[in-house]
């Protein structure tokens, strides 16, 4: 209708068209208006409906309307005339109009002016839209059911005929095999509430990443899955209602010393498999193993949820080199899938931990996983390919590599500069240089590097230690007093070369004061000869490192030594003060 029509609608009666003179103007919303449209559209009264169609405010008088909405309740199959109606016919039904009416509830799809956001309508754009409806609607058997049923039965594409729909008669139909009974005795459930809450519900048995949750946080996803404007239970009230919904299969926590409890499930094989579980059995052979898979895919993961792991301690070598240990980590229920599905123990183990890390993303540290992120990062130090693997879910991300990194500099019994073990240790120093040749020569390091060699008189115990996870820090803080102190070298009494005196060649030639100490090693080094069958089978003699290496060495199995890296000193190797630093630190 026009601007003209419109104005002609809110200063006269919608239904005769007549003026407000003589008899008092009855403001038609939203319900009232709905009413009379489906009336009129029983009735094929076009014109009344392209009225109600209009925008805007409008009126009726109670005389117009009163007879009106009284006679849709004779049903009755005789005419005024007395004669008897004829049969209706399938070409005479009204088409089912689907850009002005809601395809589910069938009223119309008007927004209202004053309250636009009250009930939101939206428009068909995906045709999944149609097939979960479809699904949605054979769960439940009633007569809206059987009208949308045959409704889309009747339209194989929605998109295209440009369908609309409110936003809350979705969620009904979504919902409609968890609504609550309505004839319980106490306080009407707000329908908005209940809605959002069985939404949150439905989202944390299949969408919650199998994770725990405090109350603020389901509080605030209970908001995000809502309808825009729509009112929601209070954290009080939707601890309460958890509880009603769940009963004895929830319990809330305190964990790691938070001050926000936290929602925790147990024994929730029992909910899954319940009464109604077995009562829903289909005839088909096909969609009940599909029903059985899905049900075991549920229980799989609420064993994997009540699991307890921990992401206090990274993983250390013992956990990946171990395959009790790697078998131990996963779920019995998990574990029992794999072997029945693959052979190959390492496969079967891997893929384990890549299900488990993927499946609660956020609360466990997976020692494959970490394993070979770290690894990669080691070998390749690329971001990319760790950000590609973890994308692929073979791998933990990124920064967790390099939390792992910032935890290593933290641990105060990894500090590189602690005091090293009652085992024996040695330091080795030499010249670093880096970006020797460069064009502007700018950039280049030329300074002290040093190692520190121990060897562990206890392997396992070296091997068992684990890293501490630790919150990351800025670099500032990280590196400070991570460094060697500088000292200033200052020389006492003369150089320790003036001591050196050099005897005349005539001494040396003839000495007076016996042999030389090196003619005695000469003399024990010549010695063994005697018994080179004994120190070496073949049939030549044993050079000087060969025989103190047979002298000195132990024949069994020598362990490997642990090599750190102490931080380098930017400054000229030869300085005295460089020296003196390095052997004072």
């Amino acid at each position: 209708m026009n601007e003209d029509d419109s104005n002609l609608s809110e200063s006269c009666c919608v239904m005769c068209e007549e003026g407000f003179t003589h008899e008092k103007a009855t403001k038609l919303y939203k319900k009232g208006r709905g009413t009379l449209f489906r009336l009129a559209e029983l009735r094929g009264d076009l014109t009344l409906q392209q009225r109600l169609l209009t925008e805007g405010n409008l009126y009726v008088h109670e005389s117009c309307r009163r007879p009106y909405i009284d006679e849709r309740t004779s049903t009755c199959s005789t005419d005024d005339s007395g004669e008897p109606r004829p049969k209706k016919l399938r070409s005479e039904v009204p088409q089912f109009e689907w850009k002005v009416h809601c395809f589910l509830c069938g009223e119309p799809a008007i927004s209202e002016a004053r309250h636009p956001d009250r009930d939101r309508i939206k428009l068909v754009e995906t045709m999944e839209i149609r097939t979960t409806s479809l699904k949605a609607s054979e769960r439940v058997s009633s007569s809206l059911t059987d009208e949308i049923r045959a409704r889309l039965l009747d339209c194989h594409d929605l998109v295209a005929v440009e369908a609309r729909y409110h936003s809350r008669c979705y969620q009904k139909l979504l919902l409609a095999n968890q609504s609550v009974n309505s004839d319980k005795a106490g306080r009407p459930v707000d329908e908005n509430k209940q809605d959002s809450f069985l939404l949150l519900c439905s989202w944390l048995e299949s969408e919650g990443d199998a994770e725990i949750f405090s109350i603020k946080e389901l509080h605030r996803q209970m908001g995000e899955l809502a309808c825009e404007g729509s009112e929601i239970y209070s954290e009080k009230a939707l601890r309460m209602k958890l509880k009603s919904h769940y009963g004895e299969h929830i319990y809330f926590a305190y964990i790691g010393g938070s001050r926000e409890e936290v929602v925790c499930f147990r024994n929730m094989a029992s909910f899954i498999i319940s009464d109604s579980w077995y009562q829903e059995r289909k005839a088909n052979q096909l969609e009940d193993s599909e029903r059985i898979m899905v049900a075991a895919a549920k229980l799989i993961r609420e064993e994997i949820r009540q699991r307890e792991y921990t992401k206090r301690e990274y993983p250390n070598p013992y956990d990946l080199n171990d395959y009790d240990s790697l078998c131990e980590f996963l779920t019995p229920s998990l574990l029992k899938l794999l072997q029945t599905l693959m052979k190959n123990d390492l496969k079967m183990v891997s893929i384990g931990h890549a299900i488990v890390q993927c499946v609660r993303p956020r609360s466990v540290i997976s020692p494959i996983m970490f394993g070979l992120g770290a690894e990669m990062d080691l070998v390749f130090g690329s971001r990319w390919l760790n950000e590609e693997l973890y994308a692929l879910g073979f791998s933990v991300s990124y920064d967790e590599v390099q939390t792992f990194k910032h935890s290593i500099l933290q641990d105060p019994t990894l500090n590189c500069l602690s005091a090293a073990e009652k085992c024996p240790t040695h330091y080795v120093a030499d010249n670093a240089d880096s970006n020797v040749s460069t064009l502007d020569g700018k950039g280049t390091f030329h300074g002290l590097g040093l190692i520190r060699i121990t060897k562990k008189k206890n392997r396992v115990d070296s091997v068992s230690e684990r890293v501490k996870r630790l919150a990351r820090v800025h670099v500032n803080e990280l590196v400070k007093d991570r460094g060697i102190p500088v000292l200033s070298y200052v020389p006492c009494g003369p150089p320790a070369l003036a001591s050196v005196k050099f005897n005349p060649l005539i001494e040396l030639k003839y000495p007076t004061t016996g042999l030389p100490i090196l003619y005695y090693s000469n003399l024990l080094w010549q010695s063994s000869y005697l018994l080179k069958k004994s120190l070496s089978p073949e049939p030549h003699w044993l050079n000087w490192s060969g025989f103190m290496q047979h002298a000195f060495l132990r024949h069994d199995t020598v362990d490997e030594d642990d090599i750190t890296i102490l931080p380098l000193m930017d400054l000229d190797p030869g300085d005295m003060s460089t020296l003196y630093s390095c052997i004072s630190t």
